[in-house]
């Protein structure tokens, strides 16, 4: 695959992922890359079609729910498929009513791409998800993500300076180049700096892809 073919896949990341919940009858999606931190699974968001407050309760409390009750559905099995109302978590939905107003059924897959992992969610609010689409889509987005990481330089990690990474990271976690200037004692522009520079080492094209990219090498 070319650098220019494998760049491509990677602004198209969204729009793929959302084709093919589109295809199995969801509606949205989310994905995330899964790394283990002593016990605990760390989730890093790489594409999301949820508003952002919804994504950043998801990372924090809805998913690690599905983890802990291991309620993920794995390559080749058939898919767990709850309703908003009635499944399993349906309490924690209704408690939060104005984030999760657009689910109905949801589901959450295992991706395999290598040695990383990752969870995708499909949710539907129109509950018309089809389990053997699924299925197909689940092997597809694997494929893709294997596909998307094999196109990645090997030697990113030593391109990227020590700041730069520092700042992407700050920058994924939700905070503004003003906070960053403040955390790391620098000016504002300097931040942007950073990022610009960072920005092009990975051959992004904004900071949400920069970060995408730097998460999928395993920079930050």
């Amino acid at each position: 695959m070319s650098p220019a073919t494998g760049q491509q896949a990677q602004i198209d990341l969204g729009e793929t992922l959302s084709q093919h919940a589109r295809e199995c009858g969801a509606v949205h999606h989310l994905l995330f890359s899964a790394h283990m931190h002593g016990r605990r699974t760390m989730l890093e968001v790489l594409s999301a079609s949820w508003v952002y407050d919804a994504v950043l309760h998801a990372q924090a409390r809805f998913l690690p729910a599905l983890i802990e009750q291991d309620q993920l559905t794995l390559p080749g099995e058939a898919p767990l498929i709850y309703s908003a109302e009635t499944g399993p978590h349906a309490s924690l939905i209704q408690a939060t009513p104005a984030l999760y107003r657009h689910v109905g059924d949801y589901c959450c897959l295992q991706l395999l791409a290598g040695k990383e992992r990752y969870l995708l969610l499909f949710s539907s609010d129109a509950g018309a998800m089809d389990d053997y689409l699924i299925r197909i889509a689940q092997m597809k987005c694997s494929y893709i993500l294997s596909s998307i990481k094999a196109t990645l330089p090997q030697d990113r990690s030593t391109a990227l300076s020590e700041r730069e990474r520092e700042c992407l990271r700050w920058v994924s976690e939700g905070k503004t180049t003003e906070d960053i200037a403040l955390i790391v004692s620098v000016s504002a522009n300097t931040v942007n700096n950073y990022l610009s520079n960072a920005m092009q080492k990975l051959s992004a094209s904004n900071r949400a892809m920069a970060i995408a990219t730097a998460i999928r090498a395993n920079l930050i």
